[in-house]
């Protein structure tokens, strides 16, 4: 199927959602015995275990392969922890190790696993990207393509300018992705735009010097120093700006990557992203223009805004999201080489060349290092390094470990050896172990972006007859089913009494930015009610929406069984007759 799903910040926002459990229980209902209580329930069934997935090639990058669960040394905050899971995996075959002996209540020993669903994102960020770079690109990626699909992987397209828009969802289609391809080739990018801003700031400097250096009262370094900087400063502010929309938009990829199970890849194609905005253009001023004032340029230096770099790093962490950066500029020419500026005085220095590159190539190498990934830098040709890339992709290891208190949203670093082997390892460095309310926001953004996940709880949903709301929007009403025989419900004095939790993804009427709301809905059964196949707990959610075309993304978790089901759900936004509606599974 070819799709173009257009997904910006505007097109997932805040819902005025408003959640409450019809009035119509099932006949196993009906035998609970006592009043509901909320409470909140403190066993839980089920441990998680937390992937570590680890490359290990030698030093001319090829794959090592064959390694066991002792070759490898896991700590976690500095230390060291047990690998409680482990396996190979090479191609489409993934080799369980054998387990060594557990406590009763330890994590279960590794099970003859089959590979991890693989996943993945071709991300062009059209922002930072021209047409002729891109142009190098698609000509090297349907071979790569076409290797990925043989390993049994899936493959979304997705295009960020100002407007995040998938060109085609998870196929293994090679023609359906091919003729994405073409359409990407005819789309707008903005790369020229940012090369021509960076080349009229550098002009904007010459002059500057220069109407001051004609003037007969006027020194250039003394009474036109701050104007020359203030324009460093607001090309730097400028482009923080864009880069941190850009980021945003990765951001919400990988929020909506997490509702997938296994491995996911993110190869993200751009021609650079500066990581320190400007920096460039401070080292201009303070080493070439106005050397004897370069101290007073030191806190330009030094001060660096990253976090929202640090963010995505720590997101696609926490979500088993890895990128792959490659850089489409190609290699890149210097100034010093160019004729442009002519005047020796005013031409960029070989050293300012180097920072200028430099700080476009340091976010791609931040963003792929910290995953456990690789940048590909300084190619004119991609061919040889996506072979690689396809290959590392199907062949690695994965460390399991049990963490001691999951679900407190914080940080923990990695770090993974092999110590008797002379090889280069790489890994996520940091992993952000998510708050529960954030997964569940995170999977029901997935279900928008990606469609429907797992649904281990046979949930449906249905769409009811729409009503007039506020303000000329309209109440959809969800009405959302779950088997009473997919629940785990614990025995209370009076019932056996279980909890859901509701997470609804939903678009305002402004096409804003994203926010999740979420309902618990308490469960109870009376003791020695059997309930059969289809006896089902149901409840309501009403949405309102401005009229229009809408995909919800529905995620409902059974708090004590610790699983749930996410449903990608249409909706239409408009005043519908009675007997309208259809139901999603």
């Amino acid at each position: 199927m070819t799709c173009t799903r257009e997904m910006n910040r505007r097109s997932l926002g805040a819902a005025l959602i408003a959640l409450t459990c019809l009035a119509q229980p099932s006949p196993a209902q009906e035998e609970a015995e006592g009043p509901v209580t909320d409470e909140v329930f403190s066993d839980q069934i089920g441990i998680e275990v937390v992937n570590v997935d680890v490359v290990v090639t030698d030093k001319k990058g090829r794959a090592v392969e064959g390694l066991e669960r002792e070759d490898f040394e896991l700590r976690i905050d500095g230390r060291l922890v047990e690998i409680a899971n482990f396996y190979a995996v090479t191609g489409a075959e993934a080799t369980p190790a054998p387990a060594p002996a557990v406590e009763e209540d330890a994590a279960p020993p590794d099970a003859a696993a089959p590979r991890d669903p693989v996943h993945v994102v071709v991300y062009f960020d059209s922002f930072y990207l021209t047409p002729i770079s891109r142009k190098r690109v698609l000509e090297d990626l349907p071979a790569f393509f076409e290797r990925q699909i043989a390993d049994g992987a899936r493959i979304l397209l997705a295009v960020h300018l100002q407007d995040l828009k998938v060109m085609s969802e998870f196929t293994d289609d090679l023609d359906e992705l091919r003729s994405a391809l073409a359409r990407i080739a005819e789309a707008p990018a903005a790369g020229l735009q940012q090369t021509t801003g960076h080349r009229l700031t550098l002009d904007g400097l010459r002059d500057i010097y220069n109407v001051c250096e004609d003037s007969p009262i006027l020194e250039p370094c003394l009474d036109c120093f701050e104007q020359m900087v203030g324009l460093a400063r607001s090309f730097g502010a400028g482009a923080l700006a864009e880069r941190r929309g850009a980021v945003a938009a990765l951001n919400d990829v990988v929020n909506a990557l997490s509702v997938l199970e296994g491995r996911k890849s993110v190869l993200h194609v751009s021609d650079g992203i500066q990581q320190h905005p400007g920096i460039d253009f401070f080292h201009y001023i303070g080493e070439q223009l106005c050397p004897q004032r370069r101290g007073d340029l030191t806190e330009y230096y030094l001060h660096q805004d990253v976090e929202d770099l640090k963010d995505v790093v720590a997101r696609a962490n926490a979500s088993r999201v890895t990128f792959y950066a490659l850089e489409a500029a190609g290699v890149r020419n210097f100034s010093s080489a160019s004729a442009e500026y002519g005047d020796h005085f005013f031409k960029p220095s070989g050293e300012n060349d180097m920072i200028r590159i430099a700080n476009l190539q340091s976010t791609l190498h931040y963003l792929s290092a910290e995953t456990g990934g690789k940048a590909i830098l300084n190619a004119n040709a991609y061919a040889a390094d996506l072979d690689k890339l396809a290959g590392e992709l199907r062949t690695y290891y994965s460390l399991g470990y049990q963490p001691e208190h999951p679900g407190r949203g914080r940080s923990h670093y990695v770090r993974v050896k092999v110590p008797k082997k002379n090889a280069e390892v790489r890994y996520r460095r940091t992993f952000l172990h998510k708050k529960p309310d954030q997964q569940l926001a995170d999977r029901a953004l997935g279900a928008v972006f990606f469609g429907a996940g797992a649904n281990p709880l046979s949930a449906t949903v249905e769409v009811r007859t729409t009503r007039p709301g506020e303000a000329g929007r309209v109440v959809v009403p969800l009405e959302i089913a779950v088997p009473l025989a997919r629940l785990v419900l614990l025995p209370h004095a009076d019932a056996r009494r279980g909890r859901m939790t509701v997470v609804v993804a939903a678009p305002d009427e402004k096409n804003d930015e994203i926010a999740i709301r979420r309902k618990d809905i308490p469960v109870s059964l009376a003791h020695g009610a059997t309930p059969a196949e289809d006896d089902v707990w149901r409840f309501g959610v009403n949405v309102e929406l401005v009229p229009g075309t809408y995909q919800l993304g529905v995620g409902i978790w059974d708090e004590v069984g610790a699983t749930g089901s996410f449903l990608n759900v249409p909706v239409e936004a408009a005043l519908a007759s009675a007997g309208e509606g259809g139901a999603t599974e």
